[in-house]
């Protein structure tokens, strides 16, 4: 009978640990143009060098702190460069900023005006003036697809997508895409993104996105050259 008390006490003892356990496991994941997909992105010196490696190994819970510079959605392990189909993939749970400078202690500390993080989908780097040579551009820079509200972006540039063909998805969102999700979207910058539906942002199938400091700059398309929402609303 005592062994048994005893038990129903520890089992008690668990459940109550167990949120607190589960907090303390959360990891951030540090990015930089000056790091290395061979390190662990723990920290600011051991910072991972493609965002797309750290969108992999981050779960539920996790943040990443993105340094100023440029990513391109086919840089990574397992994606092919210059395919088009690549693009930052959000995760519920998961919350991307940027705006660091690559020393920073507490997300309060980042300016992310000033430590400009572009996300481009200009993945040779070749793009001209008024949309010249997007032919070779990611079709949608950044992705989420049934997330909720726990996805968050927030702090960066999205540039030089290009959603450029008749179908369904890649005509829509050349900046980003969102089908079915309700993520938080804060401090972003859209520019120079192109489509046929939605140069900028794309809603699609009852998203609801919250949108909040978000600027559209430049962007280009026959429906919508900012922003566009079909059975959706933001």
């Amino acid at each position: 009978m005592e062994t048994r008390t005893r038990l129903i006490y520890f089992i008690i003892f668990l459940s109550f640990l167990s949120p607190f356990v589960s907090m303390s496991l959360s990891e951030t994941y540090y990015v930089s143009q000056n790091g290395s997909d061979n390190n662990n992105g723990n920290s600011w010196l051991t910072p991972l060098a493609s965002l797309q490696n750290a969108l992999q190994i981050a779960s539920s819970g996790d943040q990443i702190w993105v340094a100023e510079g440029t990513y391109r959605p086919d840089q990574g392990s397992g994606i092919v460069p210059g395919d088009r189909n690549a693009s930052f993939q959000l995760k519920s749970g998961v919350s991307l900023y940027g705006g660091f400078r690559g020393n920073e202690t507490d997300l309060s500390e980042r300016e992310w005006k000033v430590n400009k993080t572009i996300l481009s989908g200009d993945l040779n780097n070749n793009d001209g003036i008024n949309f010249q040579w997007y032919g070779d551009n990611s079709f949608h820079v950044v992705q989420s697809k049934n997330v909720d509200s726990t996805a968050i972006l927030d702090g960066f540039t999205i540039q030089a997508g290009n959603a450029d063909t008749g179908s369904n998805p890649d005509g829509y969102g050349g900046g980003m895409l969102n089908e079915s999700g309700s993520l938080v979207l804060s401090n972003l910058i859209f520019m120079r993104n192109n489509a046929i539906h939605g140069g900028g942002v794309s809603n699609l199938n009852n998203s609801r996105p919250s949108m909040k400091n978000i600027e559209f700059r430049e962007n280009k398309a026959v429906y919508g050259g900012g922003l566009h929402n079909a059975d959706s609303k933001t």
